[in-house]
This record gives C-alpha cells, structure tokens and sequence, in this order.
C-alpha cells in the first residue's frame, strides 16, 4: 500500500503479539476523513486472510445517530456476529442470539445470558420470562464472558470503524476488556478521526497493550506514486497533469481519487480498455475546485439526471441505505418505483457503482432489499447538502415511517435513528412522542439499563429546548410547558436512582419553576422531595431542612381535593411516586404532624 508501508509492519507486528504469541492488542488508527483509514483496513484485512491462522473476525460500526445510546456499538458488533437482520422479528432475533450464546454456555443458562445481553445493549426481544433481579444485574459480568469465551475458543481480530462517533459506555467496556484480559488472542482495531480525542482525551493512555497511529497525509513523493499507479494505463503521464493532481490533493487520497474521476468526467483524461489518453489541451483550460467540497460537488454534476436524484434520495437515508428504501420515497407524489422503473433504479444505482460512488454490500441489515454504502462519509455529506430542505424534510418523514414498518416489533430497537429522521423532517412532535415511548419502554423492561432511558428523556428534553420555535407552530405555549414538565419529571427520578445528584438537581429546578408556573402541587411536592433527597446525600442538613419544610407544606395542600385543571395537569395524581428514594422519604415524615407556617 502506497505511503503506508510503517503503519502496515504496525498492525503486522500487533497481530503476531495478539493472536500467535496470546498477547491481547488494541490499535487505533486516527486521522482525518478521506486521508486513508479504511482502505488501510481493507488491506490489512487481506493481508489476514492470507495468514496460516484460523482467527474469527467480526466487525461493528458507529453512527452519529447512535452516539448517545448506550452500548450501540456492541450491539452492533453482536448484530454482526449472530447475523441478526433488522427486519427480523423479536423471536427471530431472539433464537439467533440463543443459538450462538448456545456455544458457549450450558442449556439451562442460555435463557437468561442471552436476555441479559440482549436486552442491556438494546435488543427488543419479546415474551421475556420474569426473573430474579439479581440476574438483571448479571448482564454486564455476561458480556464480558461472551468476549472472554469467543477468544478462548478461537483467535479473534474485532474491526471498529467510525468510533469517533460510538457512545461512550461501549468506548469504556471496549477499553476496559482489552485492559483487562491481556492474556487471550485477541486484537482490537479502531478507526477514529481526531475528535475522538476531543471527547475522550485520554483514550488509551497508560496502557501498554493499546497503540495509537496517527495516520498523516501522504508526502509528495507517495502522492505521486499513487498517481502513477491510478493513471498506470496513461502511456506517457504528463508532468502538468501529475502535478496538478498532487498540488490540489494534499495528500488526501481520497481527494485524489475523486480529482481523477473529475478530470475523467470533463473529458480531461480519456480512459479505454487498453490505454487512457489526456487530453492537454482541455487541461489548460481546466478550473480545478479549490477544496474537496467543490471536487465532490463537481462530480454530482457530471451525474444524470436519474443517477443524480437517487444519489441524492439516497444521502438522506444515510451512509448505509437500502434499494427497498429508495423504492418507498416519493416525489411530487409519484415513486421512485413509478418515476422510474425498477430496471432503472437498479441499472442507476450499477452505474453509481462504476462511478465509484457507492459500494454494494454481500449481506444486507434488511432482508429482501440490497444494502449499499457511500464511498466516503464526505461525498453523502456533500451530496446531502445539495438536497432541497423541502424535499429533505419530506424524504426524512418517508424514511421514519419505512424504519417503523421495516423494523416490525424491534422497532424500539430503533427509536433514536427513527426520532432524528422525524426532527430532520420537522416533526418535532413526533420526534420528542417516539423518544418518550422508547424511554417508557425501557424503565418497564427489567434487563434495559438506566442509561438507556435516561438517553432518550434527555434528547427529548433538548428537544423541547432547542426547536421551541418549531414546537410554537404547533402547540400552545402552555402545552409546552406541559410537555418539558412530563419529560423533566422522569429525567429528574432517573438521575436520583442512577445517584447523578448534580443533573438530577438541575433538572428538579427545572421542573419545580414549570411546575409551580402551571399550578401542580403533585410535582411540586416531587421536586421538593427530591431535592431534599439530594440535599440529605450531600450532607447539607440545613438544606435538606428547607426542602422537607416546603414538601410538608405542599403536602398540605395535596391533602385537599385538587381541582380539575390540577388532575388534568397530571395524569399521576392519585398514583404513588416511581422513585424509591422519595417514597421512602415521604413515608418517613407521613405521620409527622403539619407544622404551621409560623413555627418555621
């Protein structure tokens, strides 16, 4: 691999320690985008493959939409390695994963390790049999045994790719088990740009088993090199045109390459079966875009019409889309699939391929549809950028009803990836509703983690917060307020059982000013309790002092029959409290005399 000769003994060196000698590695490969990660990925991965050893190689991925969610990236992985489909059913998915946990664990525990798994890092598995809390807190010690017995059994090499973008319970557990466990044949790759660094700075530092590569841009020697090799068809390679190239690229292979495919889109270079030419006289003439952004925008332009509208459709489903996708969007109330004909649609999406635009994957996440990827984060962003915000928002609504369908009864599975397709699309209201439901759904299930639900009560929070704009079109500033009210309440009770005094204080103020605007003395005295709660675990007696007083005081008022704009501002009123630390409290001052207002 040209320019990257240093970085390739690295990996060859790591792999011989982990997986000849039992020597756990894990290997990051920073750099920025398009200056060569994955294709220093894929060509280790070949090299692998040509080795002696038997190892097992799985494979997980990051996505933006998932940074938040807790364990997204092993889920991933784990997807992966049980060949789980995200059209298969809950059972489906359930059975597979016990097959494969089956491998490793006697009969009679495959139950429980595998609904212990599962549903901590976020599978919806149904028909889930009641069981011992203990178990549930058994989950974390069985995903470190599933990886601890995976290894044992056989030499194992993980891909991460994009992790710059994985959450960081998945970053921790990834870290911490390779720490860990040095003593199994194991290695750990990742892929990250440089902010990774930003959120976790000290990623890896201290440990011996973890190596960084910063991979840099290629130097002007190697530039030229590729070039040659790119352009090896080119009889007599012109100076002017190599050195145009290299100048304009910077050592960014990837903006090499698509100045290339520019360059041969404008009639510049004139490939042919046997030998390419260059036409100099349109060289000279040639206006090269000036940064990557524009080289990429360039080659949407030399695209057709039809080519250029699927590309398009297809930068709003993501990185990773699907033809079963693209079949559902409509435009201007025609389908794809009646716009243009099938044959058309996958003739365009061949001649995408052979413009090296997008890749088409062997196994796809979805069954019965073929799964395609972009060549680079960049060109689907760029290409997405070039998408009219009408027609986005549109397109954006289409694909969150085509996940709720496809994904069937593990949709839940997909609830943060659904919501910012609603957000994108400018439903706000159904973006916040499906975040809500999706952290309802995990306080009810006995294996899900806390973090889980306090991820999708947080980024429906925000929500409420950053589009009150959007929300204003919609609902009354009142209901508004009811709306933050509901979310903060089971933000604030999940903060105090998870011991996250400071957020869950924020948020307890925060409800407390809604609540007392809108005239709820239920949630008023929830706040008061909570926050003498937390007053109590800082040791602040005189605080806590001054919270109970306030609780007692609207207790008082609770005792008194509310009036109907009082139930109709909660629809708990009447039902006792879900957190435990503030049942416990109120239990413990209910039988205390009411203090009048003088005596304090």
């Amino acid at each position: 691999m040209i320019g990257r000769d240093v970085e390739i003994l690295h990996l060859q060196k790591a792999y011989q320690l982990a997986i000849e000698d039992g020597e756990a590695q894990i290997i990051t490969i920073r750099g920025d985008a398009g200056v060569g990660k994955s294709r220093l990925l894929r060509e280790f991965g070949g090299w692998i493959t040509q080795q002696a050893n038997s190892v097992l190689r799985l494979k997980g991925r990051a996505f933006p939409s998932s940074e938040k969610q807790p364990y997204a990236l092993i889920r991933d992985l784990l997807q992966f390695y049980f060949s789980i489909q995200d059209t298969d059913s809950a059972e489906q998915a359930r059975e597979k994963m016990e097959a494969g946990i089956g491998n490793y664990w006697p009969s009679d525990e495959i139950t429980d390790v595998t609904q212990g798994i599962g549903q901590m890092v976020g599978f919806a598995f149904a028909n889930l049999k009641e069981t011992p809390q203990q178990k549930s807190k058994d989950a974390p010690n069985y995903l470190t045994q599933l990886f601890e017995r995976i290894a044992c059994q056989q030499a194992t090499v993980i891909f991460l790719e994009d992790v710059h973008w994985a959450d960081d319970i998945s970053l921790d557990f990834v870290s911490q088990f390779a720490y860990t466990h040095l003593q199994l044949p194991l290695l750990i790759l990742c892929l990250a740009r440089p902010t990774l660094y930003d959120k976790r700075p000290y990623w890896g530092e201290g440990q011996e088993c973890h190596l960084l590569i910063d991979l840099r841009p290629l130097s002007t020697r190697d530039s030229r090199q590729l070039v040659a090799e790119i352009l090896r068809k080119v009889e007599s390679l012109p100076d002017t045109l190599r050195d145009l190239i290299v100048s304009n690229a910077e050592g960014n292979p990837f903006y090499l390459e698509e100045l290339i495919q520019v360059m041969i889109a404008d009639g510049i270079i004139l490939p042919d079966a046997e030998h390419w030419s260059v036409a100099l006289d349109k060289l000279a003439m040639m206006r090269v875009p000036p940064t990557l952004t524009g080289v990429l925008q360039a080659r949407l332009d030399a695209l057709t019409a039809e080519e250029r509208a699927i590309i398009q459709q297809a930068s709003v489903i993501g990185t990773t889309f699907w033809d079963g996708a693209l079949q559902t969007l409509r435009v201007t109330g025609q389908t794809i699939k009646s716009a243009v004909f099938v044959t058309d649609l996958t003739g365009a999406l061949a001649s995408l391929r052979q413009h090296g635009m997008i890749f088409s994957r062997e196994k796809s996440s979805f069954a019965e549809t073929q799964e395609y990827v972009f060549k680079h984060a960049i060109l689907r962003d760029v290409t997405y950028e070039s998408v009219l915000k009408k027609t986005r928002r549109s397109y954006h609504h289409q694909i969150a009803e085509w996940l709720i369908n496809a994904c069937g009864d593990r949709v839940a599975e997909y609830a943060l990836l659904v919501a910012e397709h609603y957000r994108l699309a400018g439903e706000i209201i159904s973006a916040i509703n499906y975040l809500c439901e999706a952290g309802e759904r995990a306080q009810k299930t006995m294996w899900s983690t806390t973090n889980e639900a306090i991820s999708f009560y947080e980024q429906a929070f925000t929500l409420t917060t950053t589009q009150k704009v959007e929300l204003a079109l919609h609902l009354p500033e009142l209901e508004i307020k009811k709306l933050q009210l509901r979310i903060a309440r089971s933000l604030a009770n999940l903060y105090l059982d998870s011991q996250k005094y400071d957020l869950a204080d924020e948020i307890f103020q925060i409800e407390l000013g809604l609540a007392e605007e809108l005239e709820n003395y239920l949630v008023m005295s929830e706040a008061y309790s909570g926050l003498s709660v937390i007053a109590q675990s800082r040791n602040d007696d005189a605080t806590a002092e001054h919270y109970h007083t306030l609780w007692l005081k609207t207790l008082g008022k609770l005792r008194q029959k509310p009036s109907q704009p009082e139930k109709a501002a909660s629809s708990s009123y009447g039902h006792t409290l879900n957190n435990e630390a503030i049942r416990t409290l109120r239990q413990q001052f209910e039988h205390q005399p009411m203090q009048s207002e003088s005596q304090h």
